[in-house]
């Protein structure tokens, strides 16, 4: 009888944290999901405001080192420029790296459900993709 209790509650024990850490993984499923989707979404917007940035500052930068009057100010814009020009092509590859992993999990469903020619379609997207970040990375 003793035996059973102490069987009974390692099993319930056991089944509780099975369910828990069930639950924990699907959260953490969805949430790495809608945070790609959304680095995905907004990449190019965040890279398009950087390259903005990093041109203007460029410009003024110049500007007024050609005039001779700024130029600790033109050092610090030139700093400036470079910084938004890192953070437009890091954008860019974050993007491109979202949507492959998109790509991948829809490869991934598509073979489950039985759709190989979907499967077939995103695997090729999700090549594509590799392929132009290994370009962009060279660069």
């Amino acid at each position: 009888m003793f035996n059973n209790i102490i069987m009974s509650f390692f099993h319930d024990l056991g089944s509780k944290i099975s369910g828990a850490a069930h639950r924990l993984g699907v959260k953490a499923s969805k949430t790495l999901k809608t945070g790609t989707k959304f680095v995905a979404k907004h990449a190019d917007a965040v890279a398009d405001v950087a390259g903005v940035v990093g041109n203007v500052a460029g410009i003024a930068a110049a500007g007024l080192a050609a005039t001779g009057v700024g130029a600790p100010v033109a050092a610090a814009l030139a700093g400036v420029s470079a910084g938004a020009k890192v953070i437009e092509k890091g954008s860019r590859l974050a993007g491109t790296a979202a949507n492959t992993a998109m790509m991948a999990g829809n490869a991934v469903n598509s073979a489950r459900r039985g759709d190989i020619q979907g499967a077939i379609r995103s695997g090729t997207s999700v090549v594509k993709n590799v392929k132009t970040m290994r370009k962009s990375r060279k660069k």
